[in-house]
């Protein structure tokens, strides 16, 4: 690849570009990428797995799935651990990508229990039936070496690949901060630095006792513009090799800092698969060296690139060009082009273009809009939800919510959304939130093996206050300390839900 020098010198871009296909860089990057990603996956599907009958039956436990998807759950499991091992990789990276496009771009998508990671799911999986991600780590390299063993021949370093699939991967990065610029700039609570604050302190957003970090005002200002100036520095940025170690550094402090305030976990970690993916190669090659003593070398991983470079240069040109118009349309859903550029009939035309392209596109590229804990999420977000099952001896509250109105073992990851926003939201129309708050308490009676005639279900409210303009001091625990009220009692009838 060209040096900064040569890059900050003049070179045309379409030099740099082409580039990208003709130099070879490190193999360990995208096997790093291939292997977090999977452990992503296997998470996000073992989760849905655990939770089938919620999120499949259309009663749980009672009236099961009558598509019978829930067969697909063990062979998608399947597939994500073959590209965990690197085996069959692009084979395996195809069948992932097909159930990845079924389930999280159509099924999930369309009933109400898909979450924003869905599309990153989608797009890692398409750019890893491509990508040559198993020469390093994998049990492809495995084999390859004790064969190499057995007949004597001497261990050959694992081949080198293109840089343009890093640069792939950080695009992929780049696309979604673009995205999320667009919301969050058109948002008083991320433009007074109080974007991580400000959802923090509503305590069915957080799994622990966050307050001593959320009551130090400096920090939680620090952390909410860094956020913000880092999503739009990067992908201006990120092209320059020498300003790329502490472009990730930041990131990855920046999406583990997400896992540590909010219980989404497996966001922050497929975030953090995708920006081990374009690590620069010295550090990798530095590991490699030093503790892979069984296949050490003195050379560098053999370079294997095709002589045809300009015609690989130019197909990813037209599939770049194809992204980024994916990527201008799609943004023309924010609210970034009427509130900073124009509020006209033509735009509001371009808004409704976008949003058909967006649900056209999405299930086969997983490319979208995120607006990700805005303040529409939250604002009138101002009373919390728990459920209670009072028994013939006790009374058992339901894991969604805790005593303390934290997300309890029912409420992480995609559960998080589909109960915080999708269920228990007072925003939300009283019919629709009862149905929500039923399916659950029925699939905690179906996973429990409790009979609903042997008791009743109690549910409690309490007020939430909601700053996320203006910092409180103690927020959290103010939220937390609120009294419960009893709101309403009900007995499921399950032939009826």
């Amino acid at each position: 690849m060209p040096s900064d020098g040569d890059a900050s010198a003049g070179l045309a871009p379409w030099r740099w570009f082409r580039g990208l296909h003709d130099e070879v860089g490190s193999p360990f990057p995208l096997a790093a990428f291939r292997i977090l990603y999977a452990v992503a996956l296997i998470a996000d599907i073992g989760q849905t797995m655990s939770f089938r009958h919620l999120l499949l039956d259309p009663v749980p436990f009672v009236v099961p799935d009558p598509s019978l998807r829930s067969l697909l759950l063990l062979p998608w499991m399947f597939f994500a651990f073959v590209l965990l091992i690197g085996y069959a990789t692009r084979l395996a990276a195809f069948a992932v990508y097909a159930l990845n496009v079924y389930l999280l771009g159509f099924y999930f998508a369309d009933h109400g229990i898909g979450w924003q990671v869905d599309g990153v799911f989608i797009f890692g999986s398409l750019l890893l039936v491509f990508m040559p991600s198993d020469r390093a780590w994998s049990l492809k390299r495995h084999l390859e070496v004790r064969s190499a063993r057995k007949t004597g021949r001497p261990i050959r370093p694992p081949k080198r690949v293109r840089p343009v699939w890093g640069m792939a991967l950080a695009f992929t990065v780049a696309t979604l901060y673009v995205h999320a610029v667009l919301w969050q700039t058109s948002s008083l609570m991320w433009l007074g630095g109080l974007g991580l604050w400000g959802p923090a302190s509503l305590p069915y957003n957080t799994f622990y006792d966050v307050a001593p970090l959320l009551d130090v005002l400096s920090l939680m200002l620090a952390a909410g513009y860094v956020a913000l100036v880092f999503e739009v520095v990067f992908p201006l940025m990120i092209w320059f090799r020498g300003l790329r170690t502490p472009l990730i550094i930041i990131g990855l402090v920046l999406h583990l800092g997400i896992a540590l305030f909010f219980p989404i976990p497996i966001f922050s970690l497929v975030m953090v698969a995708f920006y081990l993916g374009f690590v620069p190669d010295g550090v990798y090659e530095r590991w490699y060296r030093q503790y892979t003593r069984a296949e050490r070398v003195a050379e560098a991983p053999e370079a294997v690139v095709s002589s045809d470079t300009n015609r690989l240069a130019r197909m990813s040109a037209v599939l770049l060009g194809a992204w980024m118009t994916c990527v201008v349309l799609i943004a023309c859903v924010s609210p970034f082009v009427p509130r900073y550029i124009a509020k006209t009939r033509t735009t509001a035309r371009l808004a409704e273009f976008g949003v058909d392209f967006n649900k056209t596109i999405y299930p086969w590229t997983g490319l979208s809009t995120h607006g990700l804990l805005m303040d529409k999420h939250f604002h009138f977000y101002r009373s919390q939800f728990l459920v209670a099952y009072r028994g013939r001896t006790a009374e058992t509250v339901l894991p969604m919510t805790t005593e303390r109105g934290i997300a309890g073992f029912y409420a992480w990851n995609r559960l998080w959304v589909i109960w915080t926003l999708n269920s228990a939201n007072p925003m939300l129309p009283d019919a629709h939130r009862r149905n929500g708050i039923k399916r659950f308490a029925a699939f905690w009676l179906g996973e429990n093996g409790i009979d609903p005639a042997n008791g009743e279900f109690i549910l409690y409210r309490r007020p939430v206050k909601v700053s996320l303009f203006l910092w409180v001091e103690g927020l959290l625990h103010r939220n937390q300390e609120q009294p419960w009220t009893e709101v309403s009692r009900f007995s499921l009838d399950l032939s009826r839900l």
